[in-house]
């Protein structure tokens, strides 16, 4: 069933509820309005009642003044109409039997994901933060929120299994072209990385040429690292649900496939 024709039936009967001071002429449209989309939905009971409102049509507005208001009289004998066609609506109504439609699979893999995968609370926050941009259009937001999410859990793994690896490339290959001294300090605690140095693209190289992570995934990473920053910076870029929804679905995939989940 339409549901958008289901609101427009509501709306259309509470201005039949309340003729007084409407163009009679308007009030002509709402009633033909009314019943078509009565039948279009199925509400045959109901049309047929509603075809009682066709009777007023010669009382309710002179063809040489199509203009003026319905007058008191009119709008007495149309609320009485009115009554037992919105019981009668209602009853009909409530013999729908309305099923969900999951249409958004990323969405619930979105809010499933931590059943699966267990998360910081960092990420439980990014998390929500996430599926609520998403849930009310948000988009730009919905893709930086994706990109947060992605990377500190791809960071976080690497904090956890192979911090070594990664302060001993860091520290030795990203020098000082005048003092041939380290760019970078070494990691110590995890919060070390919110001081952004090194940044999301340093990150990205040093998982990669030191081996912790392969080429095709960070080449993917790089990438959405591109797509998160033209939303994160002003521009004209307006990404559409479906892009949010491919991105976010690029992002899960990465982080729930090995080795980011061992």
């Amino acid at each position: 069933m339409d549901v958008s024709k289901l609101i427009e039936l509501g709306e259309l009967l509470e201005r039949l509820k309340s003729p007084r001071l409407r163009p009679a002429l308007g009030v002509t449209f709402l009633i033909d309005r009314f019943i078509i989309t009565l039948k279009d939905l199925g509400f045959n009971h109901t049309s047929e009642s509603a075809s009682a409102l066709n009777e007023l049509k010669p009382i309710k507005y002179d063809h040489d003044d199509p203009y003026k208001h319905v007058n008191e009289e009119s709008a007495r004998v149309m609320q009485q109409l009115v009554t037992p066609i919105e019981k009668s609506l209602k009853y009909e109504a409530g013999q729908i039997e309305i099923i969900t439609v999951d249409r958004d699979p990323v969405l619930s893999q979105l809010k499933s994901f931590h059943e699966a995968f267990p998360l910081t609370d960092l990420q439980t926050s990014l998390r929500s933060e996430l599926i609520y941009c998403m849930s009310v259009g948000a988009l730009k937001a919905s893709m930086i929120l994706a990109w947060n999410f992605g990377f500190d859990y791809i960071r976080q793994w690497v904090f956890d299994n192979h911090l070594s690896t990664f302060n001993a490339f860091l520290t030795s290959k990203y020098l000082d072209r005048k003092t041939s001294k380290p760019k970078y300090e070494s990691i110590v605690d995890y919060e070390d990385f919110f001081l952004g140095s090194p940044g999301e693209r340093t990150f990205l190289e040093v998982t990669e040429y030191s081996g912790i992570l392969g080429r095709k995934k960070i080449d993917l990473l790089k990438a959405l690292l591109h797509r998160r920053n033209d939303c994160a910076h002003p521009s004209f870029h307006n990404p559409s649900i479906d892009q949010v929804n491919a991105y976010t679905k690029d992002i899960l995939n990465i982080i729930s496939t090995s080795p980011n989940n061992k």
